[in-house]
């Protein structure tokens, strides 16, 4: 699969994820600018976070 590709299908996931995280009582996300990643809390806690950097990088464990 191409690197382009897989980026695309992760980010297509992040914008579903940020849509269903919209929907659920308490819960928010976004994105801060300046984390260059998607935030998703519950109550003012953080429970995820979403990024396509380095989501197509072998892992070095």
């Amino acid at each position: 699969m191409s690197t382009v590709k897989r980026i695309s299908e992760i980010e297509q996931r992040i914008q579903c994820s940020m849509d269903y995280g919209g929907t659920l009582p308490g819960a928010k996300s976004y994105y801060p600018a300046d984390w260059d990643t998607n935030y998703f809390e519950v109550a003012g806690k953080m429970f995820g976070m979403l990024s396509v950097q380095g989501a197509c990088q072998p892992s070095s464990l």
